[in-house]
């Protein structure tokens, strides 16, 4: 085996295993029932009819630019007015898996 075909097989699986370390870094995005959980309380404390949250939706869920394991969460939802109307409402989070991997922290965007 020449000393050139060694160094070219060293640097193919020193990329292989930068790749992979890549790919193994990026973590999954929340699922939908995660940011229910933990963004409904959160809208519900900013309505001054919390009881009256109507459809909401995710219309949004993308990881951020500067941070892959950081993602932007866009909801959209319809609530009353204190009037008696239904009217639409959007809200936008940023959630992060937290340090021990159990639970998200989620601010408001």
């Amino acid at each position: 085996m020449s000393r050139r075909s060694t160094h070219r097989r060293w640097l193919a699986a020193l990329l292989g295993l930068g790749l992979a370390l890549t790919a193994a870094a990026s973590p999954a995005p929340p699922s939908e029932a995660t940011v229910r959980h933990y963004t409904v309380p959160l809208i519900k404390a900013r309505l001054r009819l919390p009881e009256s949250l109507q459809d909401l939706q995710i219309t949004h869920l993308a990881p951020t630019a500067d941070d892959p394991a950081r993602f932007t969460v866009r909801l959209s939802f319809k609530a009353k007015t204190p009037f008696g109307s239904l009217t639409p409402h959007s809200a936008a989070f940023l959630m992060k898996r937290g340090a021990s991997g159990r639970f998200w922290v989620v601010t408001a965007e």
